[in-house]
């Protein structure tokens, strides 16, 4: 009996290992230098040391703009792993910004502690589509989305949990705006729903409450600071039931 256990124990260690060591990503190591060069006050163009970071200069720039078009297909398709650790690192120092200076780290140490601990892919994805979509909402509220198809084909992504990743995270924000707007003197207010959804993008062609989520694997994810990390599924499928039930609530 005592075997059988111990078997069962090595087994579980063994799968554990297997997963942990598939889900790690390689990337270029000069990345914490990267990251601490864009976040100094200087306006240099790029040190020529780090060019094979030009697409996450590019992306980081992109979000500084007020009209920034961070949709384009050069961000949306799937992107390297470069790319999702320096989004993740920014975040990183974004959050630690934030904090009452007692608290604050200096960028070094946040930067050292988050690769420390650097999370899967499915997590990284996670957080790269989350700051599109994140910048998205906050600036076009009121811009035609609607020309924009998000082909999910075309973004290569390597399967249906990193498809998921993509639409969920836009319905965490955009979609979110949709439920926002319904539960506000509804129904009375359902004619703004209605232009909010007619001006959102489709996926693969698409609108989003025609749009049928295949099956995927769910995953942890931390998405708040404050928060433990919890259920991809538990944190991200509500708010794509509660905008499309919105909607249809304001079709009836």
């Amino acid at each position: 009996m005592k075997k059988s256990i111990l078997i069962c124990f090595i087994c579980i260690i063994n799968i554990s290992y297997s997963q942990n060591k598939k889900n790690q990503i390689k990337f270029d190591k000069t990345i914490s230098k990267y990251i601490e060069y864009t976040w100094n006050d200087s306006k240099e163009k790029l040190n020529s040391n780090f060019k094979s970071f030009s697409k996450s200069t590019s992306f980081l720039r992109e979000l500084k703009k007020k009209k920034g078009n961070v949709l384009m297909d050069y961000y949306m398709v799937n992107p390297s792993n470069n790319i999702l650790v320096a989004n993740y690192l920014n975040t990183q120092l974004k959050w630690n910004s934030s904090e009452p200076e007692f608290l604050m780290l200096s960028n070094k140490k946040v930067i050292k502690k988050a690769l420390k601990k650097l999370p899967t892919r499915y997590e990284l994805l996670t957080f790269y589509y989350q700051t599109i979509f994140i910048d998205i909402s906050n600036k076009n509220k009121t811009i035609d989305l609607s020309m924009i198809d998000i082909d999910f084909e075309k973004l290569k992504l390597n399967d249906n949990t990193e498809r998921a990743i993509v639409f969920l995270s836009a319905m965490r924000f955009i979609g979110k705006q949709v439920t926002s707007y319904a539960q506000t003197k509804f129904p009375d207010n359902c004619f703004r729903v209605k232009t909010y959804v007619k001006n959102m993008p489709k996926f693969n062609g698409k609108s989003f409450y025609e749009y049928e989520l295949p099956e995927f694997d769910d995953f942890i994810v931390e998405i708040d600071k404050r928060l433990p990390k919890s259920s991809f599924k538990e944190r991200f499928l509500p708010n794509f039931y509660e905008a499309k039930l919105s909607f249809e609530r304001c079709i009836e």
